[in-house]
């Protein structure tokens, strides 16, 4: 995890993406915000949404409405994807094959555009299945773009095989799948089930498994890429705050009666004399009550305090320390 975070540090400035098999998306949405907002594309698989769940329901902040497909029929499954504000996409429907469970989009930068598909195969799928999936991969190619997929596709490939459909679409399409490391976990065995597949290593600067959002018995572990593209800077800002429960209003008040407040009203322009009164007041405030200057990034959400963003980052030491050592204790 420590190598993920700075990783992601040398690349800040480079677009990445991740997919997490979520299993029913609603309830973690503030953790999601808070883990992983530095990623551009947000992939996840088994959102368990339904349409009585609205968009408006399921917004990131500094993030578009998400692209969604709800699982039609019953429960389970369904596929959404977060794309940040300042990235440029459009959904691709034509490139979605009916009996699939994936959404499709075309991602545009600057001097290169590309095709992100996003892709959910449940447990024992039908042979149909995967001749869907082979065909939405086809049509994909067919635009002559280069292709990044992911998804939860629950075919181990862990397993040496050469005859299962995963590797199959390997062979057919010339895919490179870039994953290697365990993406689920259960109290007995691990499974590479999460993918990234690519139809040029190129594209990618790094690509690795991240920490668990949860401490449970059994979960899936995101997968993240990072692009050989830069992305917009996100809108930052600095701004003063101030400490008042530290302030001294004894002298506040009194710097303040010293003040000629009628020199102040010798304009007959109103604006020119808010702004004097203004420009007193904080001068008095900035001597008085101790400040700070801060950054404030606009897709940050506001409950995402030092102390939260404290706790993540022991969290993912822990999880470092645990999978290097591989003890229950640890």
């Amino acid at each position: 995890v420590v190598v993920i975070v700075a990783k992601m540090m040398f690349f800040k400035n480079a677009v990445s993406f991740m997919h997490l098999n979520i299993q029913s998306i609603v309830p973690k949405l503030e953790l999601i915000a808070a883990e992983y907002s530095c990623h551009e594309l947000l992939s996840f698989t088994e959102s368990w949404l339904s349409p009585q769940v609205s968009n408006e329901a399921i917004l990131l902040p500094g993030y578009k409405t998400p692209f969604r497909r709800d699982r039609v029929g019953k429960a389970g499954g369904g596929v959404i994807v977060y794309v940040k504000d300042n990235l440029n996409c459009s959904e691709r429907r034509d490139l979605v094959v009916c009996g699939t469970e994936c959404i499709w989009l075309e991602v545009r930068f600057k001097t290169k555009k590309y095709l992100y598909g996003t892709f959910y195969v449940p447990p024992n799928s039908s042979p149909q299945v995967w001749d869907n999936i082979e065909q939405s991969i086809d049509l994909a190619l067919s635009c002559n773009l280069d292709i990044i997929v992911t998804g939860d596709f629950n075919t181990n490939q862990l397993r040496n095989t050469t005859n299962d459909r995963i590797s199959m679409i390997k062979a057919q399409f010339s895919l490179h799948q870039v994953i290697s490391d365990p993406t689920y976990i259960t109290e007995h065995s691990s499974s590479l089930l999460d993918l990234i597949l690519v139809n040029d290593p190129v594209n990618l600067l790094f690509s690795d498994v991240g920490a668990p959002l949860l401490d449970q018995i059994r979960y899936h572990l995101p997968v993240i890429g990072i692009l050989t593209q830069p992305c917009k800077l996100h809108q930052v800002f600095k701004r003063k705050v101030y400490m008042y429960d530290r302030g001294d209003y004894d002298s506040y008040r009194h710097q303040l009666s010293l003040v000629d407040w009628d020199a102040l009203f010798i304009s007959n322009d109103v604006d020119v004399i808010a702004r004097a009164i203004t420009d007193e007041l904080i001068d008095k405030a900035d001597k008085n009550i101790p400040n700070r200057i801060i950054t404030v990034r606009k897709d940050k959400p506001p409950w995402l305090t030092a102390d939260i963003k404290r706790m993540i980052r022991k969290k993912n030491r822990i999880h470092k320390r645990a999978k290097k050592t591989n003890s229950a204790p640890d």
